[in-house]
């Protein structure tokens, strides 16, 4: 849903069937914890308009402009700007409605209690810093500034006691200072400046980063700025590009900032500085005991985690204490560089994730003791439904209270795992899961962060169930370990988290259910929909039984679309899914053609909402399917190309999809002479594939792929770096170089296959493209051009990757839809396909006018059709 002119907010009582018109306007903000208490919109008549939701009582604001809330919902703060850059701020407490006034207000900044707002003032042209006890009602000036000086950014210890604040001064650079403030005390005090000893030469504050956990220390950043080399004379304007170039040289001048920052400490008790990281050290995070994780080598200068390069220092991780000792060192390679570590909550442990030997681990903080923490269970925690090179977990779930026990997903289930590996692996969901081909996976975001389980709760999950594609909700009881509770599940969409979709292209994943009240009283307000209803509101007392809040039905005005689940077998003998999208209206006495569109797996979609709109990327499906397309998008099942019995992704390409097409085309209802094919960008390299693959299809159109993976291999990236890594490591799975092993890179090539393509294609990519090279998209068209074999291509100005514009999408769907209808459904090809040096027609003519008369290309049966009925004219 998105915002129009004239639209209006809806407040719906869950327990009876009728709306209340508020009349706000789309400006509407509530309180992040209180969502269900008040409300604040724009006023129509000017100023903001407060309501309190439980009573319908409201109070208008007239001098206000701005509003925000405070972090607990208590407060409302209002403002109104009346200088430049100061203005009045007022301070609302909600459960009294008592207001607070504070004048010349720059900025402000909530202690994490909630307890203190800190103001920084125009006091005369001077700033200063107010320290405001809002449930005690004192205001204190614990900093006041000299003319010039200027507050920076304001930082807060965890608990709320004490802050941190960066001064700088008018036409000065480096005179940074920093100041501590703690609660109680009359002042802040002067913690650190560029004359503190200790600071290594070159180096200039710039700021507070954090506080430790404890409060002691104060992490601060510290910044080296680089100088251009002095000309020489004659010094030649050329570039030097070296093998030892960690960064390519063309990115080297946008790459290398003109400065680096670095990682210092200071202690607020004493004042005493140490510096933190070098230039081959780069900290990472401080644990809740005061512990730091620096990485020291492995990484760029400037801070990348780098996978292949041979000139870099080994990697390793140490931890060290913040007073400065060192405690132990640890080889890191394998998890390093997939940046797959963290701290337990409570600072206990530091676990990974192993790649290579496809295993959890954690490390004992205390006594460095290393254990697999995965090693006892009886499957697989690897994602199976997404898989490069080097394979990665599905994830973990949340820690228990104490770090004393962690929560971890395979594909199906949940465990119980002992960090310690002393105690034996619990399946929590007793693999019922598994069973049932269902994934189930924590409501709450998927991952409880805080350690705050205490083994008792009752957990909302969610569940995709991979067979039928039906989504719901179960209950699982911590302390029950077993099968849990299924409360709801249906041929619908309700929410899905990332890790249950078969890959993360979705056109919805649907929305957490939100619930208010408590007891007998508690509702629950979900959001479903599938294939052919719009999402809907439904309200709910247990998550079985649903009323419906709303009922949107836009789509009855159209002929709207079903879907149908298919299972095949592929010539592997690997059972492939897929989806067949039919128009409302579907007569299976007709012929239909078909279009397939893919990109990896999309079979999740079954149940999601296609929203309707222009083709801008993949193909619009409403769009074709209620011009009586059948659609079918089926999933693409990959292997690493260079292990035994690989075959890179065309090739998995072309076995999923002609496998399909064959698969229907046993219907009586498909037409299957007339089949097409559409993706972009990974999809538009499958494309390229499928066409020199085989001769099923009658045309083919893609976006944006890759046609050559040798030359992108070789080619420059958006971030002026290269491709290598990406296509031999990354969703190309390659697995080897190209001189490792050549014969794959010449069967994923569609360029270097192009001579075995029959089927028409039409192309598109943008000179602005920053994810897949343009010489990718002219690469193909040159191939076919010289081989004489018919193809378009369009390159859009305005455009990159997709077609962001607007006016470009349109094109392209009015221009696809033409193509598509003149090889699939017999109509007349228009201008753009049958004439040809088309540059002078560039923005004055899109020559989308039928042409019955003219050729498409040689031998064209549907054009040859056409010319035969003399005489004829379109319109």
């Amino acid at each position: 849903l998105c915002w129009q002119a004239g639209d209006s907010v809806f407040l719906q009582a869950t327990g009876v069937q009728e709306n209340k018109l508020l009349g706000l306007t789309s400006t509407v903000s509530y309180p992040a914890i209180k969502k269900g208490t008040w409300i604040i919109s724009e006023n129509r008549s000017g100023g903001l308009r407060l309501l309190h939701l439980p009573t319908g009582k409201e109070k208008i604001f007239t001098d206000a402009r701005q509003a925000d809330w405070s972090p607990d919902g208590e407060y409302l703060i209002l403002s109104t700007e009346k200088k430049q850059g100061a203005g009045d701020l007022r301070v609302v407490t909600l459960s009294t409605e008592k207001e607070q006034e504070f004048a010349s207000v720059l900025n402000y900044t909530w202690s994490p209690d909630n307890k203190a707002l800190v103001l920084v003032n125009d006091a005369e042209g001077k700033s200063q810093i107010q320290w405001c006890s809002l449930t005690g009602g004192n205001i204190k000036t614990i900093w006041t500034g000299q003319q010039g000086q200027h507050v920076g950014k304001i930082i807060f210890d965890q608990a709320g006691h004490q802050l941190a604040f960066n001064i700088t001064k008018e036409n000065k650079e480096g005179a940074t200072e920093i100041w501590q403030y703690a609660s109680g005390n009359k002042k802040a005090e002067l913690r650190i400046d560029n004359n503190t000893s200790n600071i290594p030469e070159g180096l200039a504050i710039t700021g507070p980063r954090l506080f430790s956990d404890n409060g002691k220390w104060l992490v601060v950043t510290l910044r080296k700025s680089f100088t251009s080399p002095i000309p020489e004379s004659g010094a030649a304007n050329v570039d030097v590009w070296s093998y030892r170039d960690a960064v390519l040289f063309p990115g080297q001048s946008t790459r290398f900032p003109s400065y680096k920052d670095y990682a210092g400490v200071v202690s607020c008790l004493d004042g005493k500085f140490r510096f933190l990281e070098t230039d081959t050290e780069k900290m990472e995070r401080i644990t809740v005991n005061n512990l730091l994780l620096v990485t020291e080598g492995g990484v760029d200068n400037i801070g990348r985690s780098v996978v292949w390069w041979p000139h870099g220092i080994p990697a390793k991780v140490k931890l060290v204490a913040l007073d400065g000792n060192q405690t132990k060192s640890e080889n890191g390679n394998s998890y390093l560089k997939n940046r797959k570590y963290n701290f337990s909550p409570n600072g206990r442990w530091l676990w990974y994730w192993d790649p290579t030997e496809e295993h959890y681990f954690s490390i004992d903080l205390s006594t460095g003791q290393i254990n697999n923490l995965t090693a006892n269970l009886p499957i697989s925690v690897t994602n199976e439904t997404y898989q490069t090179v080097e394979l990665g977990p599905v994830g973990m779930a949340g820690w228990y209270k104490g770090d004393s026990a962690v929560l971890i997903y395979d594909n199906y289930d949940i465990w119980r795992i002992d960090p310690s590996g002393k105690q034996k692996p619990i399946n929590l969901t007793d693999g019922y899961g598994y069973r049932h081909q269902i994934k189930l996976r924590l409501v709450n975001n998927a991952y409880i962060i805080q350690s705050d389980l205490k083994g008792n709760e009752e957990l909302l999950l969610t569940g995709y169930n991979r067979k039928t594609g039906e989504n719901g909700f179960f209950k699982l009881r911590l302390n029950y370990p077993g099968s849990p509770e299924l409360l709801t599940m249906g041929p619908f969409l309700y929410f899905m988290v990332e890790s249950q979709k078969e890959d993360g292209y979705t056109f919805d994943d649907g929305m957490p259910p939100v619930t208010g009240g408590r007891g007998k009283n508690q509702r629950w307000v979900v959001l479903r929909q599938s294939a052919s209803e719009y999402p809907n509101l439904y309200v709910s007392k247990n998550l079985k039984d649903f009323a419906p809040l709303t009922n949107l039905q836009p789509q009855k005005k159209y002929n709207w679309i079903s879907s149908e689940r298919l299972t095949w077998t592929m010539p592997n003998g690997t059972v492939n899914r897929g989806i067949l999208y039919k128009p409302e209206n579907f007569d299976s006495t007709k012929k239909y053609p078909v279009i397939f569109n893919y990109y990896q797996k999309l079979s999740h979609r079954i149940h999601q909402f296609p929203q309707p709109g222009l083709t801008s990327e993949n193909i619009n499906i409403p769009w074709f399917v209620s011009r009586d397309y059948l659609v079918c998008t089926p999933d693409i099942q990959y292997t690493i190309a260079s292990s035994k019995g690989g075959y890179p992704i065309t090739e998995a390409a072309t076995m999923a999809v002609v496998s399909a097409a064959r698969h229907l085309s046993m219907r009586p209802y498909v037409d299957s002479n007339h089949m097409g094919i559409q993706g972009q960008s990974f999809g538009g390299h499958e494309t390229n594939g499928i066409v020199t693959q085989t001769t099923l299809f009658a045309a083919a159109a893609e976006m944006a792929g890759y046609s050559d993976p040798i030359s992108a291999y070789l080619t420059l990236h958006w971030d002026d770096d290269g491709n290598s890594h990406k296509i031999d490591h990354f969703n190309q799975r390659m697995g080897a170089t190209p001189w490792q092993r050549p014969d794959i890179y010449q069967r994923n090539s569609p360029v270097l296959n192009a001579d075995k393509a029959t089927t028409p294609l039409f192309i598109v990519h943008n000179h602005k493209d920053a994810a897949v090279n343009f010489r990718q998209g002219i690469e193909m068209y040159m191939a076919l051009r010289r081989l004489g074999k018919p193809c378009w291509m369009l390159q859009y100005d305005n455009s990159s990757h997709g077609l962001a514009d607007n006016a470009d999408a349109l094109d392209y769907t009015i221009r696809l839809t033409q193509y598509f209808d003149h090889y699939l459904k017999g109509a007349p090809a228009p201008q753009w396909m049958t004439m040809n040096t088309l540059a002078a027609y560039k923005g004055k003519s899109n020559l989308y006018e039928l042409d019955p008369h003219g050729n498409c290309m040689k031998d064209c049966k549907v054009c040859r059709e056409w010319n035969s009925k003399k005489g004829l004219t379109i319109k």
